[in-house]
């Protein structure tokens, strides 16, 4: 069978996520997607896409196909600066993580004070399909969805494993580690289960580390529930 253009976006190699949660590592499924300033939200909506139906992750043929992601992706930018926008001008406060809440304003001041810029203006920046979306941005679309968004990052496994009692990996396999949970619990699924998005560099996996700036993300498709 001939592969699909959007087969490409796919990362050979072998991924698994180490958890406290599970007794072994959790095969992962890595898909790249544009670094256009929309990674963000194109990882987003490439787990939003693959969690509304009912394929796996290693149906790779399956999966939405790039225009269909880039789409949502673009609808998603929007929702997340509306409810930022929303939540300054009611005062209202947003899920962090687990029982942490924020200020709206203080979410987007924050982000804004980094640029030299005001909280109208940086709401205003992040319209543009081309500016690189980040922490408000996780935070606000957890809570529009009412979904989980775990962040991920590498990790060195061997000390993974002897924190963990698991055998040391075989050298060639990548590892992630949960870096955050943005936004209300998944327990229940009731809206739909956690989206996994891994927090690398551009080049990732050829650069990954301490040694590479992170500066994209990428879409992550865990074999089974963590």
């Amino acid at each position: 069978m001939a592969r699909r253009e959007d087969d490409e976006w796919f990362l050979y190699g072998s991924y698994f996520l180490v958890s406290d949660k599970t007794a072994a590592p959790v095969s992962l499924r890595i898909r790249q997607v544009p670094g256009n300033g929309s990674c963000l939200f194109n990882a987003i909506a490439a787990g939003i896409l693959y969690n509304s139906s009912s394929i796996t992750a290693n149906d790779v043929e399956q999966h939405p196909s790039m225009p269909e992601v880039r789409k949502l992706s673009s609808q998603l930018r929007t929702k997340a600066v509306d409810m930022l926008a929303s939540g300054i001008k009611h005062t209202e406060q947003l899920i962090m993580q687990k029982d942490e809440m924020i200020d709206a304003s203080n979410l987007v001041r924050l982000a804004a004070d980094q640029y030299g810029i005001t909280s109208n203006e940086y709401l205003e920046n992040m319209r543009d399909e081309r500016v690189w979306g980040g922490g408000p941005e996780i935070v606000a679309l957890a809570n529009e969805l009412q979904r989980q968004i775990v962040l991920l990052e590498t990790t060195d496994y061997s000390r993974a494993a002897q924190n963990s009692n698991q055998s040391s990996h075989d050298g060639c396999s990548i590892y992630l580690k949960v870096s955050a949970l943005f936004g209300p619990s998944s327990e229940g699924y009731e809206f739909g289960p956690p989206i996994y998005i891994l927090s690398a560099n551009q080049m990732f996996p050829k650069k990954r580390g301490v040694q590479a700036r992170e500066n994209h993300f990428l879409a992550v498709f865990p074999s089974c529930s963590v």
